[in-house]
């Protein structure tokens, strides 16, 4: 009994520690269990947020890229199309031009391709205040959230997890962009809508819109996958706290399933993200635009081949480098030396760029490649709003436009030769009637028996006769000319009576021509050549318009206009009217657009009212029309008036304040003659030259006693630039003036920055070479 207590007694107390251990062991395995079981719950929990963000910021951002190409690219393409006369200006059609179109049926498409692919469905909506369409209208949390993006301007997107049929869903909303001007053109008043935007759409939504509201926002939602077994996970724990092997096996086997599932999920999404980048890569490559990516801190993040060959710089070079670099832009003042002019606007901080990177701003300018070509080129830019903190940036596009500048310009030098062939028949018959003039006289003077009062009287004829043929000649020049003249004071009522000189050689003889200036002030600041060239277009274009012949009236008046800053400045203002078949309605608003015309195309190339209108705009003016069918057209030329005069001219018998010894060089023998006698008369002695070769022998000669050189520009064996630099390495100091009868302006130009002293045009009068020689003295 004793040894069978004593054996009963063992096996208690051994039993006793094997239950201690058993329950210390599940105790502890319990805690180690639910913390892991914890963990891998919160690991599970951010995993599924950063899916769920992830699948809503590439959803933005891939909306956000069409709304980009729509309104960067498909819409300034349609504007210039529509200025083409390519398309209706009218046409609408929310396949073609809405971008908000676009990629709500984008979207319908990609959740079908995810439904496919076994993804879930993502959810997108454009929530609007006032939509066009039924689908698009806010619900109740839509509307408070719009609101609240009015109100604080500040605040780029809401996040929030909401719970739907049972079903949590990360929600993210941000704004649309604010009504601008621009947008107003479909999203303004009803009535000044596109007529098939109108029919699409009969109601009033998306009309009526203000300026600066937000009046939508990108509504997402993305599923919380996943989320269902944290609680599967949290019941298994508690069931198998005292089956720890089987809990820890079944733990395992959930866990591997789960991380499989990521994996492939996470390996589809990568894929997705690679096709996705390969295929940005693709358009930017085929995109016949320069397209350039630059960060907020001015730097270049990608750029395409077209960006390569304008930079002369490879895209992988230039990427990383200081858009300031990369694109340099020449000084127009600077003789196309490189000007960083760009770095000034890229003031290296987060703040919006004020000039070139400014959003939707448009500019031209002309970029100097690295390689040292130069490229007239226009920049389109827009702003970029990343998802992540500091991902803001730009995206600008290039677009070369050398040879539409080249082909413009020929056009436009086109139009005037095409004035000039309506002029040489007018201007022919009126050299003829001077010469006529002049030839009479002469041989008139030639009778030794003409009383001296006849002989005066020729010689004024002769003199008179000479004037205008010299302003004709002149006018033709100014007319003609590739160069742009400096601006300077003008009477435009002397621009008119030349106008009226030249139309009566060059109209129809039926068509009358009537001056009314009443203007009291009359001079403008500008550039005679661009504003007779206007005047004589207009002239021309009403004649045209009268075949049978009428009336054709200038008439000049003074009124009070707005400067913008609300202070009222004076205007003269030009009415152009005529009596003939006058502007059919429909073609008013495109009779300043270049190359529209109604004529037959051997009559006109459409760039005389478009270079009349550019000359206007120049002079800071504008020019309105108003016509009515058959019964003709006026139109309103209204330029600011200049405070000052005219240059005041110089007295007939004005003569130098200094004189002294003048080479005068000339291969014409009546013109260096006479040349000669005027300076004679001066008062200055007087030594000649044949040619340029002869004249730097002679200034080689006679270089202690000459004081001034009078040159011409066109002669044989060495001309007036060539002998100017030669002579001027004699004597850099020598005062050196040039006289021509035609020149270009660049040449003159040159020979000034050289050291040239003055410039006359043939032919002068004594008064005008008594002025140049003042000049060229004076203090």
């Amino acid at each position: 009994m004793r040894l069978m207590s004593h054996a009963t007694g063992f096996r208690q107390g051994n039993n006793n520690n094997t239950s201690f251990i058993s329950r210390g062991s599940l105790i502890a395995a319990g805690v180690i269990f639910t913390a892991v079981v914890a963990g891998l719950t919160l690991v599970l929990h951010a995993y599924v947020m950063r899916s769920a963000e992830h699948d809503i910021t590439t959803m933005l951002l891939q909306h956000k890229g069409v709304h980009q190409y729509v309104q960067h690219l498909a819409h300034p393409e349609m504007h210039a199309l529509k200025a083409q006369r390519e398309m209706s200006v009218s046409l609408y059609s929310p396949v073609l031009f809405s971008s908000s179109y676009m990629v709500r049926n984008m979207h319908a498409l990609y959740n079908e391709e995810r439904r496919k692919a076994g993804l879930p469905e993502l959810y997108y909506k454009m929530a609007a205040e006032n939509p066009r369409n039924p689908v698009n209208r806010a619900d109740a949390m839509e509307l408070e959230l719009i609101n609240r993006f009015n109100n604080d301007k500040s605040l780029h997107h809401v996040e929030r997890i909401i719970e739907e049929k049972g079903q949590k869903f990360l929600y993210v909303a941000t704004p649309f962009l604010a009504n601008e001007k621009r947008c107003l053109a479909c999203h303004g008043p009803r009535a000044n809508a596109p007529a098939q935007l109108r029919q699409k759409y009969p109601g009033e939504g998306g009309f009526n819109e203000q300026p600066g509201r937000i009046r939508a926002i990108e509504s997402l939602k993305a599923p919380l996958k996943g989320e269902w077994t944290i609680p599967v996970i949290a019941m298994a724990a508690t069931s198998i706290l005292g089956l720890l092997l089987a809990g820890l096996a079944f733990g395992n086997h959930k866990l591997k399933n789960a991380v499989d599932s990521r994996t492939r999920l996470l390996t589809a999404q990568s894929k997705e993200l690679k096709e996705s980048e390969n295929h940005l890569h693709c358009v930017l490559n085929s995109i016949g635009d320069a397209v350039i990516a630059v960060n907020d801190q001015g730097v270049i993040t990608r750029m395409n081949p077209e960006a390569a060959r304008l930079s002369g710089m490879s895209p992988e070079k230039g990427a990383g480098m200081p858009l300031d670099y990369v694109f340099q832009i020449a000084h127009p003042a600077n003789d196309g030396r490189r000007d960083n002019v760009l770095h000034p606007h890229l003031e290296r901080t987060k703040a919006v760029y004020a000039s070139l990177l400014a959003d939707n701003a448009v500019s031209t300018f002309t970029l100097l490649s690295h390689t040292g070509e130069k490229f007239e080129v226009s920049c389109h830019s827009s702003k970029l709003i990343g998802a992540k903190p500091n991902a803001d940036g730009w995206v600008l596009i290039f677009r070369d436009i050398t040879a539409q500048k080249t082909l413009e310009a020929r056009l436009r030098q086109s139009e005037k030769m095409d004035a000039i062939g309506n002029l040489a028949g007018g201007i022919a018959h009126d050299f003829n009637n001077m010469l006529s003039g002049i030839l009479g006289a002469s041989e008139l003077l030639q009778d030794p028996n003409l009383p001296p009062e006849k002989s005066k009287i020729f010689i004024k004829m002769i003199d008179h006769s000479a004037v205008r043929a010299a302003e004709l000649t002149k006018s033709l020049l100014t007319f003609s000319r590739r160069a742009t003249p400096e601006f300077v004071h003008l009477n435009v009522h002397q621009l008119l009576t030349d106008t009226h000189r030249i139309l009566e050689r060059t109209l129809d003889k039926r068509i009358v021509i009537e001056m009314d200036l009443q203007a009291t002030a009359s001079t403008v600041y500008g550039n005679a050549a661009l504003l007779e060239n206007a005047l004589l277009n207009l002239g021309i274009n009403a004649g045209k318009a009268m075949p049978d012949g009428g009336r054709l009236a200038f008439r000049s008046w003074n009124s009070l206009g707005n400067s913008g800053e609300n202070s009222p400045i004076s205007l003269l203002n030009i009415d152009v009217s005529d009596t003939g078949c006058g502007i059919a309605p429909e073609h008013l608003p495109h009779i300043f657009e270049p190359f529209f015309t109604t004529r037959p195309a051997d009559e006109g190339t459409g760039l005389g009212l478009a270079a009349t209108y550019g000359a206007i705009v120049s002079h800071h003016g504008e020019i309105t029309v108003q016509s009515v069918p058959q019964s003709g057209s006026c139109f309103t030329v209204s330029l600011p008036v200049a405070e000052g005069s005219e240059e005041p001219q110089i007295e007939e018998g004005s003569l130098p304040k200094k004189t002294g010894t003048v080479l005068v060089v000339d291969d014409e023998p009546i013109v260096r003659q006479t040349t000669c006698a005027l300076f004679q008369h001066m008062g200055f002695d007087v030594i000649e030259a044949s040619n340029g070769r002869d004249a730097v022998g002679q200034y080689i000669a006679h270089q202690q006693q000459i004081d001034l050189v009078f040159l011409d520009m066109s002669m044989p064996e060495m001309n007036g630039a060539e002998c100017f630099r030669e002579i001027r390495k004699i004597n850099a100091a020598q005062k050196v003036i040039v006289g021509s009868g035609y020149s270009e302006d660049g040449q003159i130009q040159q020979m000034k920055a050289e050291g040239l002293s003055g410039f006359i045009a043939k032919p002068f009068r004594r008064a005008d070479l008594a002025r140049i020689v003042n000049e060229v003295y004076r203090p």
